[in-house]
C-alpha cells in the first residue's frame, strides 16, 4: 500500500512540475521557497493598505534570501507588472497586489492543486475541501495560519 502512495505522490508532483514549468508567472516564483511564499503572502493580504514591502519581507517564514535580494525581486516584480502598487496608509509605504493574469494564474494553479489533493489518500478517505484530514487519513493542511 506504500508503495501505492508514494507512486501517486510522485505522479501528483511531476504534473504539480509540468504544469508550473507552463505558467507566463508562476514559474518565476515557484523556482525559489522564499519567492513562492512571498507571493502566498501578497495573495493572501490582497492589497491591505497596512503592509508593504518590509512587511511582506518580515512575514517570510523561508527566508533563504538576503532582505536586500528579495526587495530587488519584488522591484523586478513591479517592473515586470506582475505585482502593482496600491494605495497605503503612508504614502511612503508600497502596498501591492497581484496583477491579474498572475492573479487568475495562481487561482487556477490552486484549484488544480485542491483538486489533486483531495485525491484518496492510502486509508480510502481524502482531504476536505477546508483542507483538514478526513476520519483516516493522517496528512492534513494547515490553512488556517494567521493571514
Amino acid at each position: 500500500m506504500h508503495e501505492i502512495q508514494v507512486e501517486i505522490t510522485q505522479t501528483i508532483e511531476f504534473a504539480r512540475i509540468r504544469r508550473l514549468a507552463e505558467t507566463r508567472y508562476l514559474r518565476i516564483f515557484a523556482a525559489n521557497l522564499t519567492y513562492w511564499e512571498l507571493l502566498v503572502t501578497i495573495y493572501a493580504l490582497d492589497g491591505d493598505p497596512e503592509h508593504g514591502i518590509s512587511d511582506y519581507i518580515d512575514r517570510l517564514c523561508s527566508l533563504r534570501r538576503t532582505r536586500l535580494t528579495v526587495q530587488n525581486f519584488i522591484k523586478d516584480r513591479i517592473e515586470d507588472g506582475a505585482f502593482l502598487v496600491v494605495p497605503s496608509t503612508k504614502k511612503s509605504r508600497k502596498t501591492l497586489v497581484l496583477n491579474n493574469a498572475l492573479k487568475t494564474e495562481f487561482e487556477a494553479f490552486l484549484s488544480w492543486m485542491t483538486s489533486n489533493l483531495a485525491a484518496p489518500c492510502h486509508s480510502g478517505s481524502s482531504l476536505s475541501s477546508a483542507g483538514t484530514a478526513e476520519p483516516g487519513c493522517a496528512k492534513s493542511l494547515d490553512t488556517t495560519r494567521g493571514w
